[in-house]
């Protein structure tokens, strides 16, 4: 079977629509949780404190990476995700903002909490954590089914095409594109991994 025709096989289309509807969550998700770290940054500016995690994030993300490891996640990665958003925030609020963009952050987080902010965010990376898990899933079952075929696990032509619509997507929901390649090949590693790993149907 070629890969052309693997691409028509109702099973894997099925599962590479679950990836797509899981990645249009996770998209949405990443952009709620980059607004959510932005506000948090901004009043932490706003009051001198560090911007970067404190103890009780610290606390929460020990729990997250614990999840994603329940989950059959590799936790260098998830890290790796939740270090790249952090790090995508944080350049975007050192971009700076114009006088009318400093009033709206001001009315916005105005009578916002950083605990109420924190528990937030960690509710976000909990959904994060799950989604990349099912979507995880659905890769196995795909690189099973390659696999009984003798089909390799990285189809370059396909990839290209996949992430350049991940990018057109997240640029509709305010996420940069170089945030989301980052995230998306850090994805499309550990799937290729899980793929060369699995056993055949």
């Amino acid at each position: 079977m070629t890969i052309t025709s693997l691409s028509d096989n109702p099973f894997i289309k099925d599962k590479r629509e679950s990836i797509d509807l899981l990645d249009h969550a996770f998209l949405i998700l990443l952009s709620e949780k980059l607004r959510l770290v932005e506000k948090i940054i901004f009043l932490k500016h706003q009051s001198e404190q560090d911007v970067f995690p404190g103890e009780e994030r610290k606390k929460d993300l020990n729990r997250i990476l614990e999840l994603s490891v329940e989950l059959d996640l590799q936790k260098e990665f998830f890290e790796k995700i939740l270090h790249l958003v952090l790090q995508g925030a944080v350049e975007q609020f050192e971009r700076g903002y114009s006088d009318d963009q400093t009033e709206i952050m001001r009315q916005v987080c105005g009578g916002l909490a950083l605990k109420d902010l924190r528990e937030n965010l960690y509710n976000l990376d909990q959904s994060l954590c799950l989604i990349l898990s099912e979507r995880f899933r659905a890769v196995k079952l795909i690189g099973k089914l390659k696999k009984s075929k003798n089909i390799a696990p990285l189809d370059p032509d396909r990839w290209k095409i996949v992430l350049e619509n991940k990018v057109r997507s997240a640029s509709n929901l305010g996420i940069p594109k170089k945030l989301v390649e980052e995230i998306y090949n850090a994805i499309h590693e550990a799937a290729l991994d899980i793929e060369a790993k699995v056993e055949r149907f």
